[in-house]
């Protein structure tokens, strides 16, 4: 799994789960993006943003968070 971590300098930073960086260019995307997407590289070689993973990931986020902050 890859995420979008940010945008810095045009480029794109990218962790994998265990945060090592990788730095794509925009153009590199089938489409487009937003911080805190989860990407995968498609079979055309550019790298697409998989919906599902990304909404797994955000919704295990928020839950952390609120257990956090204690909240239910």
């Amino acid at each position: 799994m890859y995420q979008i971590d940010r945008m810095e300098e045009g480029r794109l930073v990218v962790l994998d789960e265990e945060g090592r960086s990788l730095l794509l260019h925009p153009h590199q995307l089938a489409g487009p993006a937003a911080e805190g997407d989860v990407i995968l590289p498609g079979p055309d070689g550019l790298w697409q943003v998989d919906a599902e993973a990304t909404a797994t990931l955000r919704q295990k986020n928020q839950a952390l968070l609120q257990k956090i902050l204690g909240r239910k």
